[in-house]
């Protein structure tokens, strides 16, 4: 009979067949799959969605995607490309790009579109388990994987048509990747340093990741000052700096084309709030272990911090954990409790940057923590792997998270069932009363794409298609009330609550209140033009 392996840097499961763990983990990612599939088309795109639809596949009709004109978000247009609205989002294209190719494969229902999201999120625990299988073992892999599974920030992003599930699988096999080069280089064996993959790899990966979201390029930085001092300098892997360098060269031209657009977001121009220095421990900190864990709260850092202490305790020959000046810097040595406290520095550093980033653009999100979610995770998972042995402590530490992660999803999922912006239904009803002899007002240029995405879902009888005129100032709804005929033309204004568009109309002399209709975040309005106003 064979005797299982010991050694802490191929196996963490003493006794345990790893054909089993790996079946559990697969177990486990057929869970995370169904809970992100799970109502995923239950309610309608909203607005933050639509634009990234809408710049992918609504916009810029008769025009080469590739044509450009130098613009910001309030400037936007139906008809200005799609390098334009990505360029004036500042937001890098690759999701888009993807999610193109993806609905010309499988259409653009709403289950279509988030079904991209949807399996990005469900391959993020695949790669994660395999690619930390080999260097820490299986158990931790496994355990850090259930966690990814149930993640509630995981679930949440991978049910959007957004770039930040693309931005977090990104990360994970950029820092798996991290992972597996520091421990073989460090290893002394050749065998492992043979079977790494060639470092373009990484610089491919950190390319895309670039591409997927700006915090995409920051945790490049970042990982790779991690590579830097633990493999470039102590083990000369000089060549490798010089490639890393050519990623900020290659996403360079993404910088040329929305520099405009960074300027305008960094002094404020889509500012949502001011922030003050109370709210980064009020209100940013909280928020952020919340977008880690939901619920946990400070507990989330007790139990990472109870998880490194346990790494660098040591065994005596009893069996007694003790933690002494020798064990801390034999498991330093070891790299693997090193390299988690490395990553924890990273997400540090990214909540840093998060906070300078809302004093400047006033703008701040915990889903720009996207990218850290796999870091933390894997930080765990480094921590599970280098506590000897420690299978007991890492399974508690796994229970805790996913008790508190079941606890999270239930509100996530109770909230889900209501819609942020009633799109899909407004669009339907427009459809529904538009007469042939029709013109709709959409308020806002730059939203008159999200409306007609759903609009060009509902034709109208007979092929007629809908007569759109997009509304941006009120100088646009003085035009168009000059302009206006006593020809009984049905006026509809689709716009959002709080917009005032359908009130401005309302002292138009040639215009006659029909009817209003409210939806979630939106309101339809109806006028008639006649020579003179009656009672409606």
């Amino acid at each position: 009979m064979s005797t299982p392996p010991t050694s802490p840097a191929r196996t963490a499961q003493t006794g345990v067949n790893r054909k089993l763990l790996t079946a559990l983990a697969l177990l486990a990612i057929l869970v995370g799959a169904y809970l992100r599939f799970h109502t995923l088309a239950s309610i309608g795109l909203w607005s933050d969605e639509l634009f990234t639809v809408a710049a992918a596949l609504d916009v810029g009709a008769g025009h080469s995607w590739l044509s450009y004109t130098s613009k910001v978000i309030p400037e936007l247009t139906m008809d200005d490309s799609f390098l334009t609205w990505k360029a004036a989002d500042n937001t890098p294209p690759l999701f888009e790009l993807l999610l193109i190719v993806w609905s010309k494969l499988f259409g653009v229902s709403d289950f279509a579109l988030r079904s991209l999201p949807a399996v990005l999120g469900s391959l993020a625990p695949l790669v994660f388990y395999f690619g930390l299988r080999r260097p820490l073992g299986a158990l931790p892999a496994l355990l850090g994987a259930i966690c990814f599974c149930v993640a509630p920030a995981a679930i949440t992003l991978s049910q959007e048509v957004r770039a930040y599930m693309l931005t977090m699988l990104l990360s994970t096999i950029a820092v798996i990747l991290l992972i597996n080069r520091v421990l073989a280089e460090n290893s002394g064996s050749e065998a492992e340093k043979a079977a790494l993959p060639s470092f373009w790899l990484d610089v491919v990966v950190y390319i895309l990741l670039g591409y997927s979201h700006y915090t995409g390029l920051f945790t490049y930085g970042l990982l790779s000052a991690v590579y830097f001092f633990l493999v470039i300098v102590p083990r000369k892997r000089y060549s490798h700096f010089f490639k890393l360098l050519l990623v900020p060269f290659a996403i360079a031209p993404w910088f040329a084309l929305s520099w405009k657009a960074f300027r305008f977001t960094s002094q404020g121009g889509l500012a949502w709030t001011t922030y003050s220095t109370s709210d980064i421990l009020g209100m940013m900190f909280p928020k952020t272990l919340d977008f880690f864990l939901a619920g946990a709260g400070p507990l989330l850092l007790a139990v990472w911090l109870s998880a490194f202490i346990c790494a660098l305790c040591g065994r005596d020959e009893g069996g007694r954990w003790f933690l002494s000046s020798a064990s801390i810097k034999q498991s330093l040595q070891r790299k693997k409790a090193l390299l988690a406290l490395m990553l924890i520095a990273v997400i540090a550093l990214q909540f840093g940057y998060s906070v300078y980033n809302s004093f400047h653009a006033r703008m701040w999100h915990p889903r720009y923590f996207a990218a850290s979610l796999p870091i933390l995770l894997v930080s765990f998972a480094l921590l599970f792997s280098a506590m000897r042995p420690g299978k007991l402590i890492a399974t508690a530490i796994t229970a805790v998270f996913v008790c508190f992660s079941l606890l999270g999803l239930k509100p996530y999922y109770a909230q889900h069932s209501q819609p942020g912006e009633e799109y899909d239904a407004s669009a339907a009803y427009v459809s529904k009363i538009a007469e042939p002899n029709h013109v709709v007002l959409l308020g806002w240029a730059a939203n008159a794409a999200f409306y007609n995405h759903y609009l060009k879902q509902y034709p109208l009888a007979g092929g007629q298609a809908f007569k759109l005129l997009p509304v941006s100032t009120p100088q646009d709804t003085s035009d168009f009330c000059a302009a206006i005929r006593p020809d009984g033309k049905q006026v509809i204004v689709l716009q959002h609550n709080g917009m005032q568009y359908a009130e401005q109309l309302a002292s138009c002399p040639s215009l006659t209140l029909i009817q209003r209709q409210g939806f979630q975040g939106l309101n339809v309005t109806t006028y008639r033009a006649h020579s003179a106003k009656s009672a409606p």
